[in-house]
């Protein structure tokens, strides 16, 4: 950072001491912003400097860490398919047969893996319109909840609920989601994956016979759909910033009264393990533990990546509820539970030679893709905006803290101020620790509402700079929210161009899907006739330029309020450029109405508060992507 000279001429000496004084006040704040940015970019090249072990070297670790996900992923002893495009493995055991007899089971070529209102959603929604896309059958809503259970419900197996495309269903960031359970959601798209290469060549075969022109290399003909291979495409926004939070639904809330209506003698009771956690993210531990609904316990192995802390945290919370009154002698007890669940999640990792802060979701990703990672799209917007487009999307934020813009700061300020006592109680750690395990560290941080979730999204940076230990950047395409908001259609193309998915098959959609239906030479002989058509782009361009018919007036919000953003930071970069040609001009950044989209505008005080704490976080991240300019008008 460079500094200008303070230059102090023919000023009395009193007043020589003011302009120091207030040179130093209004430096010290930037001072302190780069001095934390600083120590985050050093500690980021002290854990670089040791080379963490990857893919399948982790296969140990996985087996102790989650031992359904070891048993159930691919591996050395089960490798990928490697005619396949996408991440295939035969076994016997599940899937659905193959043309050796055998079995095939998928997991996702790539994932749109967040982050929650920065436009992921309605990209994905328009990606998975892609011809080349595989889909599986879906189910009504009202299984979600038991989908990926291990246990039958009400009569029905686990073979009857598991027929559906589980793409959004945020597989890896909770729990009690088993991996055969997501395997097994994604059957019928791994059996379009793996019949499409054998589907082409029936076609190819059938049409040369006719027409020796559908060999030529234009998109539609034989040459070009033998380049095209099918996908999966995953779209869960919870994947990237894997904080322990869970998200809340009040569906699930209607759907568990619904059941303990209709079972009123088979009640039931939340746990840490239960599928209906969800239910209960803004309530302790101990709301789990005493809800009045009946016992649910899943086996240890779907608490991913920190199930040790779960299997000490547990039993202790309700011994503490059992022996103890409510009040500051019961609070005590549980304070020793959360030290003792600490330890016991630390010493699981000292067991296995991994620092205790990789422990995470990245390193399970990592260990069962093996050699075979996915390819990862991220997109990240301005975290004040982000953090107030989720406060207006969210009622029982709104309801809690009021629907206006005083509800917002209050809420704001004290999640802000829950999280910096955090860091400033918990050691020499304090600062990665609360970002990373916030919840974990006791009651304070528990009772905090919604344990600081949105704040912690926004934080970019910590979450990437894991990632990035666990697979190459290469592996990594981070986007613009607000270059996404203000042209959707051209980072829609980039996006389909980096995942190899050809935006001219788009046209010929309706080829694609008659030759993946084909089982005769005659039908395959018909698909290559189909007609080249558009409709399909202009569901996929309604999709980008307004959303879905239900998030469309949210959707509609955020890009009013990007491109609001980028007209006005245009100007502020001429009116710049006009006063270094001694033009003079205002020095206005983005305005408050531009950046809150059409909502009443935030006070700038709080906005000034929350761009001052994600600020070290922002040029962190600029570091990372090695792109200062990537953060323009976030600060």
């Amino acid at each position: 950072m460079a500094f200008a000279p303070v230059v102090v001429l023919s000023v009395p000496a009193c007043s020589r001491y003011v302009v120091l004084c207030a040179a130093f006040l209004l430096l010290s704040s930037d001072l302190w912003a780069h001095k934390r940015v600083y120590a985050l970019g050093a500690l980021g090249r002290q854990l670089h400097s040791v080379r963490l072990p990857r893919g399948w070297e982790l296969r140990e670790a996985l087996e102790k860490l989650d031992k359904e996900l070891y048993d159930n992923a691919p591996g050395p002893e089960r490798s990928f398919m490697s005619a396949l495009k996408n991440p295939c493995w035969a076994s016997p055991s599940a899937g659905v047969p193959d043309g050796d007899g055998g079995a095939v089971n998928c997991l996702p070529y790539a994932m749109i893996m967040g982050g929650f209102h920065c436009g992921a959603a309605s990209l994905w929604q328009a990606l998975y319109k892609h011809p080349l896309v595989a889909k599986s059958r879906v189910i009504p809503f009202v299984f979600h909840i038991f989908y990926f259970s291990r246990r039958a419900f009400f009569g029905f197996s686990q073979s009857r609920l598991l027929q559906s495309d589980v793409s959004r269903w945020h597989f890896w960031a909770e729990f009690d989601k088993s991996l055969s359970g997501y395997v097994a959601g994604t059957a019928k798209g791994a059996a379009r994956i793996a019949a499409w290469p054998r589907q082409v060549e029936l076609a190819a075969k059938a049409a040369t016979s006719s027409s020796p022109v559908a060999f030529v290399g234009e998109p539609g003909g034989a040459a070009w759909l033998r380049r095209q291979q099918k996908i999966l495409l995953d779209g869960s926004s919870s994947t990237f910033a894997f904080y322990w939070s869970p998200s809340r639904s009040p569906l699930v809330s209607l759907a568990l009264a619904v059941l303990q209506a209709l079972r009123p003698s088979h009640p039931f009771k939340i746990t840490f393990h239960s599928p209906l956690w969800p239910l209960c993210a803004a309530q302790s531990p101990g709301a789990l533990l005493a809800h009045p609904f009946t016992p649910s316990t899943a086996s240890e192995s779907d608490v991913r990546a920190h199930r040790a802390f779960i299997k000490s945290m547990a039993p202790c919370w309700e011994g503490c509820h059992k022996t103890h009154k409510e009040g500051a002698e019961r609070d005590g007890c549980l304070e020793g539970c959360y030290a003792a669940a600490r330890q016991a999640d630390r010493e699981l990792a000292a067991s296995l030679g991994l620092p205790y802060n990789d422990i995470s979701l990245p390193l399970l990703i990592s260990a069962v893709y093996g050699r075979r990672p996915p390819k990862m799209v991220v997109l990240v917007r301005n975290p004040v905006d982000r953090l107030y487009s989720a406060y207006w999307r969210y009622g029982h934020y709104r309801d809690k803290y009021g629907p206006s813009p005083e509800g917002f700061e209050t809420y704001a300020r004290e999640q802000l101020t829950g999280l910096k006592a955090c860091m400033g109680r918990n050691g020499s750690e304090s600062e990665i620790g609360c970002l990373l395990h916030f919840e974990t560290w006791g009651l304070r941080e528990e009772r905090l509402y919604f344990h600081a979730d949105q704040l912690l999204r926004g934080v970019y940076s910590v979450w990437l700079e894991i990632w990035l230990k666990f697979f190459d950047r290469k592996d990594l395409l981070v986007l613009r929210s607000e270059d996404y908001f203000a042209d959707p259609v051209e980072v829609f193309n980039r996006v389909a161009e980096w995942l190899g998915l050809d935006v001219s098959a788009v046209d010929y959609h309706a080829r694609i899907e008659r030759v993946g239906k084909a089982t005769t030479a005659d039908e395959a002989a018909a698909a290559m006739q189909a007609p080249v058509d558009d409709k399909l782009w202009g569901e996929i361009r309604r999709i980008l330029l307004e959303g879905d018919k239900v998030e469309g007036s949210r959707y509609a919000i955020n890009r009013q309020g990007a491109l609001a953003a980028q007209r006005e930071l245009q100007q502020h970069s001429g009116r710049r450029r006009q006063r270094r040609r001694g033009h003079g001009g205002d020095d206005g950044g983005v305005t408050a109405a531009a950046a809150s989209g059409g909502r009443p505008p935030m006070s700038a005080a709080i906005r000034r508060e929350l761009a001052e704490f994600y600020a070290p976080y922002n040029r962190r991240l600029g570091q990372l992507l090695e792109d200062p300019n990537f953060i323009r008008g976030w600060d």
